[in-house]
């Protein structure tokens, strides 16, 4: 997507692909898997018997950035759901990775199985979401083992859009990979037409999870688009420095990159972009930091530089609750998101806590905020119609215009109508309960549910999902 602005100069970008290039050569990035520490090897990176350091010569990192793709389409299970990654609109996907609920009137809680279901009917329910994402919240009330079995029968069964695989290792990959098969009639067809995303996020600095390692040499063998994305908090895990910080990242990233083109040339790759920095107070990760909107404008940037899909934002805050905190921080990075040109937002919809908690009424307050935004980013719209001279003219010196034919055909496409916020008189507020914000969302989530009706499936497909799942439990030897 087009970012509205430049934050780096073109010299200043060139100068981070340099140095970057100078980390990955003389000070390498850890592969804890002799599997892909073999496969970068043999692609020309530079190994050392008993370590698991790989270095990489700068020319190996130019030739192939040029094999992944600028764009790519991720099928869904409703052909007309299908994105396009890399082009022109961001895909908008809802929070991921919460432990926690918070709800009116509950307080903070564990997530369970029900939420997750819940969420998928949202993002499902949803025209602002393209994506129903992955594990959205993480359900507490299952087995860990088994978890993502359940969680994608309910991606797969609740909604027919495009999904996010399990990376908790290899078997939760082939899981995914099987059972993303059954949809579109085996795995032949899954390699030439991708239909499952895949977030791994490195382990900084400059060192790759051994689990999510394992997932990414699944997903890239199958040509399935994976999301290089490290978490660097700028302080701790990375330099204080922005700049340092952004070298760091892009290496870890680039490191990715390369290993997933040597696995299978021209197999998808988005350039992820979630480093931010600490809070120096207290050492946690402050995703709602303006310098968290800073980095994903840079990162969006060397994107671009590479010809790579990107990654990152959304609607990011540190805030417990559903409050003016978490108001500004998300208004803040979510516009931020869209005028930076990220191409895939992940944590569009609902996430608090420094990605700790759900919650319900934030996911239908974020959804508003989704559509304010886009408003005001489609401007004026300018047709020989919409400048109204001759209604003016007819209306004349102290008339209105609220009951002329033009205010009634164009005001549905020319006005935004919040369905959370208000606007009504202070009175007609306080005669229906001087609800906030937040007990209206809590109202209008509720409803939504209740008019949630699951899409078409094909019967054979359900019951072969729900076999698999049943299936792997058991070969997981769990009572």
């Amino acid at each position: 997507m087009d970012r509205l602005a430049p934050f780096l100069s073109k010299n200043v970008i060139e100068e981070i692909h340099t140095r970057s290039l100078e980390l990955l050569e003389k000070v390498g990035v850890i592969f804890p898997s002799l599997k892909a520490r073999k496969i970068l090897q043999k692609g020309g990176a530079i190994t050392k018997e008993k370590s698991e350091l790989v270095r990489f010569p700068p020319q190996l990192i130019d030739h192939y950035l040029k094999l992944s793709p600028s764009e790519f389409v991720v099928k869904a299970r409703s052909p007309d759901k299908s994105i396009m990654i890399g082009r022109s609109s961001p895909v908008l996907a809802p929070g991921y990775g919460a432990a926690f609920i918070f709800e009116l009137n509950q307080g903070r809680r564990r997530g369970k199985i029900k939420d997750l279901i819940n969420f998928i009917k949202l993002t499902h329910l949803s025209d602002e979401l393209d994506c129903s994402g992955g594990v959205i919240v993480e359900p507490q009330d299952i087995p860990a083992t088994t978890r993502h079995l359940d969680i994608l029968k309910a991606l797969i069964i609740y909604s027919d859009k495009p999904f996010m695989g399990a990376v908790a290792g290899k078997e939760a990959a082939l899981d995914t990979l099987e059972m993303a098969s059954f949809i579109w009639g085996g795995e032949s067809e899954l390699k030439r037409n991708p239909g499952v995303l895949a977030l791994i996020n490195t382990q900084s600095p400059l060192l790759y999870d051994p689990k999510t390692l394992e997932a990414l040499l699944e997903y890239t063998s199958f040509g399935q688009p994976v999301i290089i994305a490290p978490l660097i908090s700028a302080g701790v895990s990375g330099p204080v420095t922005l700049l340092g910080t952004i070298i760091q990242h892009n290496a870890e990233v680039l490191s990715g990159v390369v290993l997933a083109q040597m696995i299978r040339e021209g197999s998808p790759v988005i350039y992820g972009a979630a480093s931010t920095c600490a809070d120096m107070r207290t050492g946690g990760t402050a995703i709602g930091a303006p310098e968290s909107s800073i980095l994903t404008s840079v990162f969006s940037q060397m994107a671009s530089f590479y010809n790579l899909p990107s990654r990152g934002g959304g609607a990011l805050t540190d805030s417990k609750i559903p409050d003016a905190q978490s108001g500004y921080e998300k208004m803040m990075s979510l516009m931020n998101t869209f005028i930076s040109g990220i191409d895939f937002v992940l944590h569009s919809a609902g996430i608090l806590d420094s990605y700790l908690t759900m919650s319900y009424e934030q996911f239908i307050m974020d959804i508003e905020m989704i559509k304010i935004i886009k408003r005001f980013l489609s401007g004026v719209n300018i047709s020989p119609e919409k400048f109204a001279v001759d209604v003016i003219k007819k209306v004349g010196p102290g008339g209105h215009f609220l009951d002329t034919e033009h205010t009634s055909k164009y005001f549905k496409e020319e006005l935004f109508l919040p369905r959370l916020g208000n606007r009504e008189t202070y009175q007609i507020w306080e005669s229906q309960g001087c609800q906030d914000t937040f007990a209206r969302a809590n109202q209008l989530y509720k409803e939504i549910l209740e008019g949630y009706q699951q899409p078409k499936i094909e019967a054979n497909l359900q019951e072969k999902v729900e076999e698999f799942v049943e299936m792997r439990k058991k070969s997981y030897r769990l009572p």
